[in-house]
């Protein structure tokens, strides 16, 4: 049943790839990320009923991936929310997920 929960999230996150602030990224850096986050969520969230603070550890785990993706946006000319806008897009749809 883990393969289906790991599709589905990165189904859901490729759309948060798409939207408008994160096109300019780097796509291997935000793959990346998103894979790390989702990846980590998969255990964190086993471990606490607390979804948002399975999701806030995950973001902590991946520091050196979004060290990498926050490069990549400035890198590109994106504003400094845009990474914030991502993150909190990823957030949502970790909690929203089963």
């Amino acid at each position: 049943m883990k393969a289906p929960v790991t599709l589905a999230l990165l189904a859901a996150l490729a759309a948060c790839r798409n939207s408008a602030p994160a096109e300019q990224a780097s796509a291997s850096a935000q793959d990346a990320w998103m894979r790390c986050v989702t990846s980590l969520y998969e255990v964190t969230s086993k471990q606490t009923a607390d979804k948002s603070a399975a999701a806030e550890q995950s973001f902590r785990l991946c520091n050196s991936e979004e060290s990498e993706l926050k490069h990549s946006l400035t890198e590109n000319g994106s504003p400094p929310e845009t990474f914030a806008q991502l993150r909190a897009q990823m957030k949502q749809i970790l909690m929203e997920h089963p």
